[in-house]
């Protein structure tokens, strides 16, 4: 039986992807628009791809506790870089990250 394809629909501004079989949130989202979402260390140990799954079913990968805690795994949180849709999803982009090092 092949693989289906999900759609991931970004809250903020309708618009949607479909994601590849086996294809993680991050890879679909910067298919889209790089700009959607931050490049890290795509291992989950940064937490810079974090983003909350409005709707829909996602498989995740194992992670860092200390960028991804229990409670906010409990609240829809994922790492974009390890979650991979498992039905259509609605994600909701966070604030990108500020450097207090930057002007």
């Amino acid at each position: 039986m092949p693989m289906s394809t999900w759609k991931v629909h970004v809250q903020a501004d309708g618009r949607e992807v479909d994601a590849r079989p086996g294809e993680t949130l991050f890879d679909a989202l910067r298919r889209l628009d790089t700009s959607l979402i931050m490049r890290g260390c795509r291992n989950g140990g940064c937490g810079v791809c974090k983003l909350r799954i409005a709707a829909g079913q996602v498989e995740t990968g194992p992670s860092s506790e200390a960028v991804l805690p229990p409670a906010e795994r409990a609240q829809g949180m994922v790492l974009a870089c390890k979650a991979t849709p498992r039905s259509d999803v609605a994600v909701e982009l966070l604030p990108r990250p500020v450097n207090p090092f930057l002007p």
